[in-house]
């Protein structure tokens, strides 16, 4: 298994709160491809055979501190976390190279180096195109947003390792799944970042919360971060980067277009890349009932916190409430399960 090079080590802390001593093997890491491989299959179904469950497990790493750790609910569907860990992990390099390579495209077609292609004129023949440049910008934005985390390892940089329960924690050895359980904390004080996967259920599931609250009470301020990424936010910037690329496509493709329509690519005339941008403008209206939906999301994140209790959240394995309730009135009640719900609940 590959480890952490030395100088990036971050010890674990081990005062005992919260199951912070851990065995050293039992923090684990998956990197951030993995979890955004085959559009995030990883969180297609929370039950797995026991030789995939094991797969899972053996591709991870022992680690000394995690990158981000995950909070979500597996009732959600998994392209919505696709499409949200694409946008945390991803897309500022995607940004970044869409830009990179029409510039360069455009600066390559003026020094020569390369021929300019799909070239079309203004119907004054005051301004020349090509449309090359735009779809080699368009081109590199959607595979380094795809497979950007892949690139980093091409390019020799260190993976990006993340906590997921389900691969980082022993599913298959009873003992040891029991000790990364109990060990929570560990992953927790470990972790540099912590990002919510909100979805509208994600206060109602009793192991979200508890991970957030634990965090929380964890933190180390300036050094540790809590990100809440509503999974209707990808969306929003999808719907629009849709209306956008479709708004000015007409720029890159009137060559190929213009002569099916009956145009002389040679005098295009402005009305013709007025009526070609006008699909790009109703889709304006898909973005915008999209950002309603985010609003409506960061909306619900006030109004379930303001009705939240603790014991009227749901768990997959009902075993497992009574661990967290005593976890509960230690850290809040002194051994007082109900005083430690009335004062979790209100931290929360």
């Amino acid at each position: 298994m590959e480890t952490m090079p030395a100088a990036e080590k971050k010890l674990v802390q081990t005062d005992g709160e919260l199951g912070l001593t851990m065995d050293p093997s039992l923090l684990r890491g998956a990197t951030a491809d993995l979890l955004i491989k085959n559009r995030s299959e990883i969180f297609s179904s929370n039950v797995l055979s026991p030789k995939d469950l094991a797969q899972l497990h053996e591709s991870t790493a022992i680690v000394s501190f995690l990158d981000s750790f995950f909070s979500h609910s597996w009732r959600t569907a998994r392209l919505d976390k696709w499409a949200g860990l694409l946008l945390y992990l991803n897309a500022q390099a995607a940004a970044l190279a869409m830009v990179a390579g029409t510039v360069l495209w455009a600066l390559l077609e003026s020094f020569g180096v390369v021929p300019r292609l799909l070239v079309w004129y203004m119907a004054d023949r005051h301004m020349m195109m090509t449309g090359v440049p735009l779809l080699v910008g368009y081109a590199s934005g959607i595979i380094f947003l795809v497979h950007w985390q892949r690139i980093r390892a091409c390019l020799g940089l260190r993976p990006r390792y993340c906590f997921l329960d389900k691969v980082c924690i022993d599913q298959v050895n009873d003992s040891r799944k029991a000790a990364g359980i109990a060990s929570l904390g560990a992953f927790l004080g470990s972790a540099e970042n912590f990002v919510v996967l909100f979805s509208p259920d994600y206060f109602s599931r009793l192991w979200c919360v508890y991970e957030l609250a634990a965090f929380r009470h964890l933190q180390i301020a300036g050094k540790q971060k809590v990100t809440f990424l509503p999974l209707a936010f990808p969306r929003v910037l999808f719907a629009n980067a849709v209306g956008i690329a479709v708004m000015c496509l007409p720029y890159a493709i009137t060559p190929i277009i213009g002569p099916w329509l009956g145009i002389d690519t040679n005098a295009v005339t402005t009305g013709f890349l007025n009526w070609g941008c006008l699909p790009g403008t109703f889709l304006c209206m898909w973005t915008m009932y999209e950002a309603q939906r985010y609003v409506d999301a960061r909306d619900m994140i006030d109004e379930q916190l303001d009705n939240f209790s603790i014991t009227n959240t749901e768990c997959y394995d009902e075993k497992d409430r009574p661990r967290v309730e005593r976890e509960i009135a230690k850290w809040f009640g002194d051994g007082d399960r109900d005083e430690g719900i009335r004062k979790f609940d209100e931290y929360v």
